[in-house]
């Protein structure tokens, strides 16, 4: 007898095995794949845009709606009623008449029904359908149907629709209250109904046809459109002020033809950055966000044979994102948050990752203006792909929330440095890369993921100068950005874990010292690579690495003190915090002192400070910016 079990009995179920690396930027549900994801974030929608075609009833998912098509009009089976207890006994066949059935009837015999009394069971059905019928009444569940063919659809509508809940699920953002949460909740999760169930009927005054998405709702008679001049002017600053601290368009884009629309509203975004009552173009900024997130990601799946529009429409996206999740009004920094979503989703859609590892510049060129725009595409992809990077590391801090990036997805080379993006002519760029000003110049961008493990798993004392990569100021700040999440990192995760109280004993020696290290050597690059320069506000913003330095510092020191649960348990005032500890920081830098304690103990009396204000006066990204931080000290 064989004594082997089957492979039925020996098999352990449908247990996943991969690991669960996506997390929801809504709520707190992890996945093994992007798909998985993306068909998730439709539920977190009530966007209900398929519509079958023989009733009213609406879906978010086009799977539901076939599901619920396959019985659509077809009239229920006759379900098979259970005999009474005395027939099901004697087991024979029960005729179910009521009050009693037949056999029992003849016998004398109560007629009773297992489990359940049949006389309240009529009692509650009836009055289940006398609520419903009260609920609805027949003036309004009129509803035309429309008995047209649906219109063809493209396959690029198809292949973008794990993207079409996100502009929907703004208009039920703006109504969720602006209550307190943890640092790792999210407050969409207030406009979120797990239920998945048709929308009841309503009046149409018209036939709809079945997968024509609703036009967006007119704007108030109180809203402002912003007139051309107003949109000239926020260019204009976008040219003036904004590009010169995040210098991401090339020249070779301006001219372009096929450039996406959705570019130039994100600079002219940008540019009300620096308005004197920044207040005046928020609905102009919410109206862009929202058009920029319904018409953004169909359009980047649509140009999957341009890598210029992809580079272009995500470089787009992130330049909204990175002024949104820093503005001075809650509602756009609500938006921000998923906006970033689709923005990581978006990276991950194109092939930008695939065409910068691969690109490289010709040996020999014949076109020197061909070359020139193709290498354009390449710095405009690099750069897309780092702003998508810092911004979710940003964003950690911030918000106090796991990245969704993963350090291993940006295995590209580090952008070039401002002389080459700034060559007027292709020639000029030439001459350039072809006769740089030191043979330590980073030209083409050293490697990124190999200047980590540097910095993480290297004493950098122990190289040589030829050993050390050729970084620029802008490349120091990614680095440094992607030290400070991996601070707050550790805070978040002893913030999600409720069971562990967060005390200065919580983070471990070996966490600590690990952090210090990488910092110390962070700094001992800067020091060979950009010497011990005195602080000078004339430097961009993307340009000036020193104040993250120091509040990646002043964040351990945080972890260190009595004050690490309070931090952590901040929700939207770290983003004040941590702004106000920035303006003392550059304070510090530009007055060259070292008396760090005093450093520290005006940086613990702005925490409590800003803890225990109701209103907090905050002005936006501009606030981060040097000479306005050193102005208004």
């Amino acid at each position: 007898m064989d004594t082997q079990k089957s492979t039925r009995r020996n098999h352990s179920g449908n247990n996943p095995t991969l690991p669960k690396t996506l997390s929801c930027p809504v709520c707190s549900n992890m996945f093994t794949r992007m798909n998985h994801l993306q068909r998730h974030l439709v539920t977190h929608s009530q966007n209900r845009s398929h519509q079958c075609e023989k009733c009213p009833a609406r879906f978010t998912r086009r799977d539901l709606l076939t599901r619920h098509a396959r019985t659509c009009g077809v009239p229920p089976a006759p379900r098979k009623r259970k005999p009474c207890d005395a027939c099901a006994e004697a087991q024979r066949v029960c005729d179910n008449v009521d009050p009693q059935c037949t056999s029992c009837a003849l016998q004398g015999r109560l007629c009773l029904y297992k489990g359940r009394k049949r006389s309240q069971t009529v009692t509650r059905k009836k009055s289940k359908v006398d609520v419903s019928a009260a609920s609805n009444p027949p003036e309004t569940t009129v509803v035309v149907v429309d008995t047209t063919p649906a219109p063809p659809v493209a396959p690029s509508v198809v292949d973008t629709e794990p993207f079409e809940a996100i502009p929907d699920f703004f208009d039920d953002l703006f109504a969720c209250p602006s209550t307190e949460l943890p640092a790792f909740e999210d407050p969409f999760l207030l406009t979120y109904d797990p239920v998945e169930t048709p929308a009841p009927p309503a009046p149409a005054p018209a036939p709809v046809p079945a997968l024509e998405r609703p036009a967006p709702p007119l704007p108030s008679p109180s809203a402002t459109t912003p007139s051309t001049d107003h949109r000239a002017e926020y260019q204009r600053l976008y040219d003036e002020k904004f590009a010169l601290h995040y210098p991401l368009v090339h020249r070779t884009v301006r001219d372009d033809p096929d450039i996406p629309g959705v570019l130039f509203q994100a600079m002219e975004v940008c540019g009300t950055t620096f308005l004197e009552d920044a207040a005046q173009a928020n609905q102009f900024v919410i109206e862009t966000m929202s058009s920029m997130a319904s018409v953004a990601p169909a359009q980047i799946v649509a140009a999957k044979d341009s890598i210029r529009v992809q580079a272009l429409l995500l470089l787009a996206v992130a330049l909204v994102v990175n002024f949104a999740h820093t503005s001075h009004t809650k509602e756009i920094r609500d938006m921000s948050r998923v906006m970033h979503s689709m923005m990581v989703m978006m990276a991950r859609q194109t092939d930008l990752l695939k065409f910068v590892q691969t690109w490289a510049l010709p040996y020999i060129v014949t076109d020197f203006e061909k070359t020139w725009r193709e290498w354009g595409t390449y710095e405009s992809a690099k750069k897309a792909l780092f702003m998508v990077h810092d911004i979710d590391c940003t964003l950690s801090v911030l918000n106090g929330t796991l990245p969704l990036v993963q350090q291993h997805e940006i295995d590209v080379n580090f952008s070039c440095i401002r002389e080459v993006w700034d060559a007027p002519t292709a020639h000029e760029w030439y001459t350039l890369i072809c006769c740089p000003p030191s043979p330590t110049t980073p030209l083409l961008g050293a490697p990124y993921l190999q200047t980590v493990e540097i910095l993480e798993n290297t004493d950098v004392t122990d190289l040589s100068l030829a050993q050390i990569p050729p970084l620029s100021r802008r490349n120091m700040m990614s680095l440094i950005l992607g030290i400070l999440r991996n601070v707050f990192i550790e805070l978040t995760t002893k913030a999600l874990d409720e069971e562990q109280e967060i005390t200065p004993a919580a983070f471990s020696d070996e966490t600590l010292f690990g952090l210090y290290g990488t910092l110390q050597n962070w700094m001992y690059l800067w020091m060979n690579l950009h010497g011990p320069q005195s602080y000078s506000t004339d430097v961009s913003f993307s340009d000036d690495p020193m104040p993250f330095y120091w509040l990646a510092h002043v964040s351990l020191w945080v972890m260190q003190s009595d004050n690490a649960a309070a931090f952590s348990a901040l929700t939207h005032k770290r983003l004040f915090v941590i702004e106000r500890w920035f303006r003392r920081i550059r304070v510090f830098l530009h007055s060259q002192s070292n008396d760090t304690l005093t450093l520290w103990q005006d940086l613990v009396e702005i925490f409590e400070e800003v803890r225990d204000e109701e209103s907090v006066q905050y002005d936006g990204l501009v606030a981060f910016f040097a000479k306005t931080s050193l102005e208004e000290q």
